[in-house]
């Protein structure tokens, strides 16, 4: 089972995720609201595939990028989609210099192409 962490403030946003990612039996998933929880998350290890908002509440989610990326002994090749609320071109393109893997617009939320990417990227992770 791959464990996915949805790193989202917005806790609405983040249930409706989960509830749609557990609905397969493939999934399971955890929910972190801050940088510093879901830094302790991943170094405690078993996370596949984070989703991760750049606009959180106390700090930026290219915070926790930079940290991932950084540290090679902290899941540091995981897969990270980033969430944005428009298509920030800037924001875009400074979360794949970054590292991030992918990006997802949220007012373009479509939950199946969601899944989809997500799956595509476990993949990808799992044969690299």
């Amino acid at each position: 089972m791959a464990h996915i962490l949805i790193v989202e403030d917005d806790e609405y946003l983040a249930s409706v995720i989960k509830k749609a990612l557990e609905s397969s039996p493939t999934h399971s998933v955890s929910i972190s609201t801050t940088v510093e929880d879901a830094w302790l998350r991943l170094q405690t290890g078993g996370v596949q595939l984070v989703l991760l908002d750049i606009m959180l509440t106390e700090e930026s989610g290219f915070d926790l990028l930079k940290l991932v990326r950084n540290y090679p002994n902290v899941s540091s090749e995981v897969p990270i989609i980033m969430l944005t609320n428009h298509g920030q071109i800037d924001k875009i393109e400074r979360a794949h210099q970054l590292g991030a893997n992918d990006f997802f617009i949220k007012s373009q939320l479509d939950l199946d192409s969601l899944i989809t990417r997500i799956d595509r990227k476990m993949i990808e992770y799992s044969h690299s």
